[in-house]
């Protein structure tokens, strides 16, 4: 069998070269690709709690109130939400979609939302975690 003059082999030396300089370039992305979803993530809970502090507000308006409850008054007519959004955390605390009640936000990884009709900061939900985000903010802050 004839081979045609104009087409070579690739040697090993060659196809290590490649291997290598393309190796190299996983090596430099990826750290980048996966920061951009751990960014990601972090985006979504600050959203999902805008959406559960809008829905408070408008359960407020309609009730010159705030629920006493765990947040299940939200949801169980769909009229504020259809339910509780998820909170996401990257590697400090597992995905969850529970809201804890209490006055102060504790590292729980859960929604902390404050009942207390007595307290100054009835009404008030937060992200129920003392470590901070990508940006350097604790995420109790928010």
């Amino acid at each position: 069998m004839e081979r045609d003059p104009g087409v070579r082999k690739s040697s090993k030396l060659e196809l290590a070269v490649v291997i290598m300089v393309v190796s190299l370039l996983l090596v430099l992305f990826i750290p980048s690709i996966i920061n951009l979803f751990s960014k990601s993530n972090e985006d979504t809970t600050i959203a999902n709690l805008g959406s559960l502090r809008s829905a408070l507000a408008a359960y407020y308006t309609d009730n010159q109130k705030y629920p006493t409850d765990d947040l299940t008054s939200l949801i169980s007519s769909g009229k504020y939400l259809s339910s509780i959004p998820v909170v996401i955390f990257n590697a400090v605390h597992a995905s969850n979609y529970e809201v804890l009640v209490e006055t102060s936000p504790s590292d729980s990884g859960k929604w902390s939302y404050n009942n207390d009709v007595e307290s100054p900061s009835w009404g008030s939900i937060h992200v129920g975690c003392t470590h901070k985000n990508y940006k350097g903010v604790i995420w109790s802050t928010y």
